[in-house]
């Protein structure tokens, strides 16, 4: 189902609710988090009203919504401080506007991509914990912290667990009682009952808690359980449009040619960004129809937010996570929601402060409780354990940063934990060794990673230090795309001294691996007497063997799925391309170094086999018909490869990619001036190659 093809009024039905939760949770985080950072209460409300409005409308994202955050509250304080006046950091939040967008422009949101998904789950969960924690303290009726502060130090000097030791000096039955009935809704709201009832299910659960909490504000009015002026959203009381117009603020742009502002508006530009970004991961991580975010017009978007906030007196913008995850969890579908939302708190708090000002903040803890708990679910934790330490590991340290720090500290730290992981599995996973011992003698196949680089120096150093002496060895490089410089060194030096070490050594696709300007993809050269090169079918070139006039080809196969592809690619590349007569195609058991023949009925069963996949090969051919005569032996690898070479009957030899063909090269001695091409895996095979 694609939603965003559904239609506006189809998809009303479920942004319309969704967005009167974003606005109950967005208007009192506006006016915390203009609070705690030292800028009048009416800034918040203005970013909120442009974060929804224009961001949702400029942005691409399908259900992020965007205000002022809390990651910025500090640099906001530090910065009016050092400024000298909130007029003149408006121009610095104008200018980081302007690098927002240059950033989106220059496609910088490619950033987004780089955070692991371990990094990002964890991001969730502990911003979840962290906002669970943090509206304890408000469900019980303490308020003496504003809302929206995530820090684990707050700026009343208590720090999250401490906070919650002391709530219990300033409980209020009021707000607990408020507290309890506005979870008991919600929770029942979350039933399969109401969602399955056709009338009920489009009733907003959050809506019916806020309704009650405001209703049991109204009843305890004259009691003993009355609810403190500090216990109910505070929006500023103002007389209508002129009112709101009268109270906005703008920017003082005498500054516009001070250092310490362009410094303010770089700062700014990063932490915004770095949050949006992380914020736009997190949203799709969410979003249920699992859709991608453009993350550069989410940069211009932002940017354009942030010149506006600028110029009417609004906080800093970015996406959020706590609207976005409410947003999504009450079932948003489009950007609609995120754009309403915003409208909606411009109507209320132009026509209805009075009514807004009636919601207790026990209410509001209860609907993040809910949102807090959906973000840190258990099951969330014991899927990234399954996952193993990589995972679960940058997850936890990611978790625990974000409690006991902020969300970006929190974000460094378990970032740089994934990236020990990562540097960690560079080392160990430079290759995939196979060892079998052959005759008294150490077979030995090195099989590439697909990118070799710095990191991989001292793992490939160590391994090829630990190969022993007249050994066999394979280096397979046919699914290699880089290798560092350092590695090739490393290489090089390997091979040289392979003749000192009676080390017959056998090349896969490596002699043509070296990084340089023109061609980053191979090259490895070198005068040992014994390297044998082994080239891929994917890199010859058909027009220098159409000219040398090659005749003569031979096959192996071994009568399992990789078999036909062989004889294809053998077929095309020589029987219709360059005109060849492919006169011979040996084939040998599976078992690796068998010696010992089938019996009559299983060679017969091959035989018939192979015909038909011969005839396989003609009927896709069609008129163009090699002349193809089939000859069976049996044997090791080693010794039909020996037999066709000693008979000098073949030009080329063709070898479907594998271990076991491998190993059968790998007793090819130097003397020998017949090039090996090597199918390339049958899970790379497409038909375009053909």
């Amino acid at each position: 189902m694609n939603v965003n093809k559904d239609g506006f009024l189809r998809n009303l039905k479920y942004d319309f609710p969704s967005s009167l939760v974003v606005l109950l949770v967005a208007l009192p985080l506006c006016l915390g988090i203009a609070l705690a950072s030292g800028a009048p209460l009416f800034s918040g409300i203005i970013a909120g009203i442009i974060g929804g409005v224009v961001v949702g409308f400029v942005s691409g994202s399908h259900t992020g919504v965007s205000g002022p955050a809390a990651g910025l509250a500090v640099v906001v304080l530090n910065a009016i401080t050092e400024l000298g006046s909130f007029e003149l950091f408006l121009v610095a939040i104008i200018l980081a506007g302007v690098i927002q967008i240059i950033l989106g422009i220059l496609k910088g949101g490619i950033i987004a991509y780089y955070f692991p998904s371990s990094v990002i789950s964890g991001m969730l969960a502990g911003i979840g914990i962290i906002i669970f924690l943090k509206q304890l303290p408000h469900a019980f009726g303490d308020d003496r912290d504003v809302e929206g502060d995530l820090e684990f130090f707050q700026k009343d000097g208590e720090n999250t667990f401490s906070e919650i030791w002391n709530m219990f000096d300033y409980v209020s039955a009021g707000a607990i009682i408020i507290t309890i009935v506005s979870l008991a809704i919600l929770l029942l709201w979350e039933s399969r009952y109401i969602k399955k009832n056709q009338i009920l299910q489009f009733v907003p659960g959050p809506l019916l808690a806020v309704m009650s909490g405001v209703f049991l504000n109204a009843a305890f009015r004259d009691t003993t359980l009355k609810l403190k002026p500090d216990q109910v959203v505070n929006i500023p009381i103002m007389d209508g449009l002129n009112g709101f117009i009268s109270n906005l603020s703008h920017p003082d742009f005498s500054a516009l040619f001070a250092a310490e502002v362009y410094i303010t508006a770089v700062v700014i530009a990063v932490v915004a960004s770095l949050e949006t970004l992380l914020c736009v991961e997190a949203s799709d991580k969410l979003d249920r129809h699992h859709r991608s975010t453009p993350v550069n017009r989410e940069l211009i978007g932002q940017g354009i937010g942030n010149i506006l906030s600028g110029l009417v007196g609004g906080l800093p913008v970015t996406q959020v996570i706590v609207r976005s995850s409410a947003n999504i969890q009450s079932g948003a579908r489009t950007k609609t929601s995120a754009i309403t939302h915003g409208m909606l708190i411009l109507i209320c708090v132009i026509l209805i402060p009075s009514i807004l000002n009636m919601i207790p903040l026990a209410t509001l803890a209860a609907i993040l409780f809910i949102v807090g708990y959906k973000l840190a679910r258990p099951v969330i934790f014991k899927t990234m354990y399954k996952q193993g330490k990589e995972q679960f590991v940058p997850f936890i340290v990611t978790v625990t940063g974000i409690i006991f720090t902020d969300l970006l500290v929190g974000l460094g730290l378990g970032l740089g934990v994934a990236i020990v992981f990562i540097l960690y599995n560079q080392y160990v996973s430079t290759y995939k060794m196979s060892r079998v011992v052959k005759n008294g003698k150490e077979n030995i196949l090195l099989e590439l990673s697909q990118d070799l680089t710095f990191f991989n120096k001292a793992g490939m150093l160590k391994t090829l230090d630990s190969i022993p002496d007249n050994s066999e060895v394979i280096i397979d490089a046919s699914n290699t795309n880089y290798i560092h410089y350092d590695v090739q060194e490393i290489l090089e030096d390997f091979l040289r001294s392979t003749k000192e070490r009676n080390i017959d050594l056998n090349l896969v696709e490596l002699f043509s691996l070296r990084p340089s300007s023109t061609n980053n993809k191979k090259s490895i050269s070198s005068n040992s007497q014994q390297m044998h090169s082994v080239r891929s079918y994917k890199n010859v070139n058909r027009n220098t063997l159409t000219k040398e006039q090659k005749k003569t080809i031979a096959v192996i196969t071994r009568f399992d799925d990789e078999s036909l592809d062989a004889i294809k690619y053998a077929v095309d590349t020589f029987g219709v391309e360059a005109k060849y007569t492919l006169q011979s195609i040996y084939s040998f058991e599976n078992a690796l170094g068998a010696t010992s023949l089938f019996p009559d009925e299983i060679r017969i069963e091959m035989m018939d086999k192979l015909t038909k996949e011969l005839g396989a090969v003609r009927s896709m051919l069609g008129d163009i018909q090699p002349e193809i005569a089939i000859q069976f032996e049996f044997g090791s690898p080693k010794q039909i490869l020996e037999d066709a070479w000693s008979n000098k009957e073949f030009d080329f030899v063709v070898v479907p990619n594998g271990r076991q063909a491998m190993f059968g090269m790998a007793g090819i001695t130097s003397s020998t001036s017949v090039p090996i091409l090597v199918t390339p895996k049958p899970q790379l095979i497409q038909e375009s190659d053909f």
